[in-house]
C-alpha cells in the first residue's frame, strides 16, 4: 500500500511538472499589406497602442477576440508577460487620459478574417486552429508567438 502512495504522488508530481504543449499564435495581416514581417517589439507597440503605422498603413486597427479569453490570455502573456487583468487596467488608465484607443474587440475569429481581408491597414493574432495558410491565402503571418 505505502509503495503505491508513492507511486501515485509521483505520477502525479511528473504530470503537475510535464510542459504543456502551447498552441502557436499568429500575428496576421491582409495579404496585399506591404509589410512581410514584424519583430516582437513592433507587435507589442501596435497593440498597446504606442504605434499607428503598419507599413504604408497610417491607420492600423489592432484586432482582439472578445469570445476567446484564453488566446486573448495567452497571446498577452507571452506577448508581454503580463495577465489579461493588468493588460485591462492598463487601458483603463490610458483611456481615461485619452492618450491611445484600445484594440477593437471582435466576437468571433470568422469577423477577425474578414476585417483582416477587407482593411489593409487591420491586425490581428489567431491561434493555429483558426488559421490554416493552405485555406487563408489572402493573409499574411507576420509573427509568430509560441511559448518557450
Amino acid at each position: 500500500m505505502r509503495q503505491w502512495n508513492r507511486s501515485l504522488w509521483l505520477g502525479f508530481a511528473l504530470v503537475l511538472c510535464a510542459p504543456v504543449n502551447a498552441e502557436e499564435i499568429f500575428v496576421v495581416v491582409n495579404a496585399n499589406t506591404s509589410v512581410d514581417k514584424l519583430n516582437r517589439s513592433q507587435v507589442i507597440n501596435i497593440f498597446m497602442g504606442r504605434s499607428h503605422f503598419l507599413g504604408e498603413e497610417s491607420n492600423v486597427i489592432p484586432l482582439d477576440i472578445r469570445s476567446d479569453k484564453q488566446t486573448k490570455a495567452l497571446f498577452y502573456e507571452q506577448l508581454i508577460k503580463r495577465s489579461l487583468s493588468e493588460v485591462q487596467s492598463y487601458w483603463a488608465r490610458l483611456m481615461f487620459s485619452g492618450d491611445a484607443t484600445p484594440p477593437k474587440q471582435i466576437t468571433s475569429y470568422t469577423e477577425i478574417r474578414k476585417m483582416l481581408r477587407d482593411y489593409k491597414g487591420a491586425i490581428a493574432y489567431l491561434p493555429a486552429s483558426e488559421f490554416q495558410p493552405d485555406l487563408h491565402d489572402d493573409l499574411k503571418v507576420v509573427y509568430v508567438l509560441k511559448e518557450p
